[in-house]
Order: structure tokens, then C-alpha cells, then sequence
């Protein structure tokens, strides 16, 4: 039987720290942190944060910096956590809106054995990720999840767990359609209504945005 979208999304928000790709000593307490967080543990508004970022002229300057996010990646992969935190300070000041900031800067807390600082990075994925689970379910183009770059759904499936196979976009309504595998190999179509993406590439070129 095929496994809810949102069940993928809720068992896997913190999966991606418990894999062999990224293995946490206190790996336990910090899924339990993100996953039982009550919305009053925080005072932040992520779905509002999330939508302000989105709406900003400059989005991709302050959230899609290619060069920088790379070299987070490579020093992730390579295990320079110190090295790791540096580069997600400012990025995390300037992009308090992006998910793997939060995630690396996180993990690398945790692996210099600052538990509290990683925890707090951790509450900054939950909450994230919980307001994007809760503008949808991602099943059909009018549920699909809200999403303020084409980036965050990459992010989003990464946190599911989710192989990107095919990637399509549909019109009336204008929506991304993935197609998707899991890790047993069973498909997923997850739909995705990056909205703030086409507000601004409207801008951009001046033109009006397909309903």
C-alpha cells in the first residue's frame, strides 16, 4: 500500500540525520525535539516568515546563492563542521528561511558536541518544514503544498526521502508536478505550488501571472 504523503513528511522531517550519510550521536533527542515540538515552543511565524522571504525583490540574492551553498555542501560531506558552522552563520542570518542552512548547521553543531545550539537549529527545521505540510498535502494541483522556490521543493524532498525522477509543469492551475521514488522504489507524485517563485518571475519580466 502506498504510504501518505504526509506520513512520508511527519516520519521523515529528521530522517535525513539518521542516515548512514549523516549518523548523529544525539540523533534521538533531536527528532524528538522537531517532531513533538508544540507550536508555542517558538515564537516564530514561519509560514508568514517563509511568505515575506518569498515575496522580496530580492529572493535570489539573499536565498539562492549557488557559490555559497556549494561550498556548505562540500564541507558537509567532508565532515569540516567547523569550517561548516562559519559558513551557516551568516547564511542563516541572511536566509533564516532555508531549510538546509538550518539542517547542516545543525548537524554540525551536534557533531562539535554543542547539543543545546544544534537543538535550536533542529526546532528551525520542524517548524519549516510543519509550515509547508500544513498549506497542503501535496496529492493533487489544488492541495499541493505552498512553497516559496523551486529550491525549497528539492529541499522538502530530500527531507522525505524522495528521489526527484521527473519534474513537470502544469497549467490552470500553474503548479510543479514531481514524480518521485522513495527508498523502496515505490512512486510518489508530489505536487508543489511555488507561488512566490511565479510572483517574482512575473515581476522580473514584467509580465501578468497565468492563472
Amino acid at each position: 500500500m502506498m504510504m501518505k504523503v504526509r506520513q512520508l513528511c511527519q516520519k521523515a522531517i529528521l530522517l535525513m540525520l539518521l542516515t548512514s550519510a549523516h549518523p548523529l550521536t544525539y540523533a534521538d533527542d533531536a527528532t524528538q525535539v522537531v517532531l513533538n515540538m508544540p507550536s508555542s515552543a517558538t515564537d516564530v511565524d514561519y509560514a508568514k516568515l517563509r511568505n515575506d522571504y518569498g515575496q522580496r525583490d530580492d529572493f535570489e540574492k539573499i536565498c539562492i546563492d549557488k557559490p555559497h551553498t556549494q561550498e556548505m555542501v562540500i564541507a558537509m560531506n567532508t565532515q569540516q563542521f567547523d569550517q561548516l558552522i562559519t559558513l551557516t552563520n551568516d547564511w542563516v542570518n541572511q536566509c533564516p528561511v532555508d531549510i538546509q542552512g538550518h539542517l547542516f548547521r545543525g548537524t554540525a553543531f551536534l557533531r562539535t558536541g554543542q547539543k543545546d545550539k544544534a537543538i535550536e537549529q533542529y526546532k528551525w527545521v520542524g517548524g519549516l518544514m510543519k509550515s509547508i505540510l500544513a498549506s497542503g498535502d501535496g496529492k493533487t494541483s489544488d492541495t499541493a503544498f505552498v512553497t516559496i522556490s523551486v529550491p525549497e521543493e528539492y529541499q522538502v524532498l530530500s527531507m522525505m526521502r524522495l528521489r526527484l525522477v521527473k519534474q513537470e509543469l502544469i497549467m490552470k492551475p500553474l503548479r510543479d508536478k514531481l514524480d518521485t521514488l522513495d527508498q523502496s522504489g515505490v512512486e510518489h507524485i508530489i505536487y508543489f505550488n511555488p507561488a512566490a517563485h511565479f510572483d517574482r518571475l512575473a515581476k522580473q519580466l514584467n509580465v501578468k501571472k497565468p492563472e
